[in-house]
């Protein structure tokens, strides 16, 4: 089997299962609770379960990273908080060199107006 239809395979149940949860909430509340829940009411479930089990895989994951670590006497090192998502810090702190032209050395590179 080629690469790409395995790989599809294995991760299928990130795509199939979040969506599940909230079909079988509603089977199992009509069938044992008599409770019919709206269809308008079971879309926005069904639309928001992938982006909330991924929510809450990353903060799972944190949680059990923090307790890893703990557990070996260790903490984690903390996050950074970045303002500009383009950007990274090594651009903020070396701007880019570029060429000259119309310098009197000639094609000289330059930062910040000053030949190199």
């Amino acid at each position: 089997m080629p690469p790409g239809p395995r790989f599809l395979l294995e991760h299928l149940h990130y795509i199939v299962v979040p969506p599940s949860f909230p079909f079988l909430a509603v089977f199992l509340s009509r069938r044992f609770f008599d409770v019919s829940v709206p269809t308008w009411a079971l879309v926005p479930l069904v639309v928001l379960s992938i982006p909330l089990s991924f929510f809450v895989y990353v903060v799972w994951r944190k949680f059990s990273w923090s307790r890893s670590a703990a557990a070996h006497g260790a903490k984690l090192p903390p996050e950074t908080k970045r303002r500009d998502a383009q950007t990274t810090d090594s651009e903020k702190r070396y701007p880019r060199a570029s060429y000259c032209k119309n310098s009197p050395e000639g094609h000289k590179l330059t930062r910040r107006g000053r030949s190199l």
